[in-house]
């Protein structure tokens, strides 16, 4: 992937926590912001990313999927009754 290439992981944003999630952070936003050149590369696949979630947010498989992912950081949701 694009932060993978660039020595960054989502994964470690999403897993970590405390410091370690920080620099997970910190990491991914120097990969986008390495030149302008990654910068725009990296708005423009977020912004296409953002288009599709768009176009099927009403799908209940979507959401769920978005709430696997948040829930592998353990105790992201445990304060929503729902558990969404």
């Amino acid at each position: 992937s694009f932060l993978d290439e660039r020595g960054a992981s989502l994964d470690n944003i999403i897993t970590k926590s405390g410091f370690e999630r920080n620099a997970a952070i910190v990491a991914a936003k120097e990969a986008a912001n390495e030149n302008d050149e990654t910068r725009k590369r990296f708005e423009i696949m977020c912004r296409e990313v953002f288009k599709k979630f768009r176009a099927c947010i009403n799908v209940k498989d979507v959401n769920a999927g978005w709430v696997g992912i948040f829930s592998r950081k353990p105790g992201w949701n445990e304060h929503r009754s729902t558990g969404i």
